[in-house]
Parts: structure tokens; sequence; C-alpha cells
């Protein structure tokens, strides 16, 4: 979930990427929305994330070739011990 804040940049840079690169950027705050608004959604139940699949750290590489080979359902979680 915390990639929806990834797409989002500072007020005061929009204008900035906007007129010089043509990005298409939105706020921080939009970003910040977002995230609340779907983790309350998580929490209260009325959203289910999918979790395709869960590899361990050893299996990252696989992971990966199956999510370039568009081989994956919903989010891949790697797991780290």
């Amino acid at each position: 979930l915390c990639g929806v804040l990834l797409n989002y940049t500072s007020d005061d840079m929009i204008a900035l990427l906007k007129g010089a690169m043509g990005w298409n950027v939105a706020p921080t705050s939009l970003g910040e929305r977002a995230m609340r608004e779907i983790l309350d959604a998580v929490r209260s139940g009325a959203a289910h994330p999918v979790v395709g699949a869960t590899p361990s750290f050893a299996e990252l590489p696989q992971a990966i070739t199956d999510m370039a080979d568009r081989a994956t359902v919903g989010r891949v979680i790697v797991t780290v011990r």
C-alpha cells in the first residue's frame, strides 16, 4: 500500500515539474489522504488486499521474473528472516 505515496510531490515542486517536464504529478497531501482512505477501508474490512505470493528472500529472483512475465496476481510480499 505504501506505493500510493511514491507518485506525489510537494506543492511547491508541482508547478516546476508540470511546467518543465510535462509530468502529471499531484500534491503529497493527496497521496496521504488516499493512503488514509485505503488503510481505513482495509481496517474496516471494506477492502481486502490480494496477496498472490509470499516468496522467501532466497526465492526473490524467481519472484522478480514472475512479475516481469506478468505471471503474478495481487501483491507479492517477500519475507525476510
